[in-house]
């Protein structure tokens, strides 16, 4: 999904990828928008302490990385797999903040 207005695309990767996976995606949607392309704890090549890894501590990574370097400007979340029920439970706690899931 592509959208008409220069945001920013922040996407999650499944559980077993990592962000260099989807460098193919990535590169067609920063043509037309900033991404950034996030491992999360435990995704990927991102490290992987041991602790219990839920949604909600999923949810907070995003949010912090949102309000870091996103800085309450208009975001859409891009999810794959595990990424997007990540994407979905982000959204609520933006209110208006994220116009757009992809």
């Amino acid at each position: 999904m592509f959208c008409l207005c220069p945001v920013p695309a922040v996407c999650c990767a499944r559980r077993c990828a990592n962000g260099g996976l989807r460098s193919e995606a990535a590169q067609r949607l920063s043509a037309r928008e900033q991404v950034f392309a996030l491992d999360l704890l435990g995704f990927g090549r991102s490290d992987k302490p041991l602790l219990g890894y839920t949604l909600e501590l999923w949810r907070d990574l995003v949010l912090d990385f949102l309000q870091e370097f996103v800085a309450g400007s208009p975001a859409v979340l891009v999810g794959n797999s595990m990424g997007s029920l990540i994407c979905l439970n982000v959204r609520p706690a933006l209110g208006g903040w994220s116009n757009s899931l992809g």
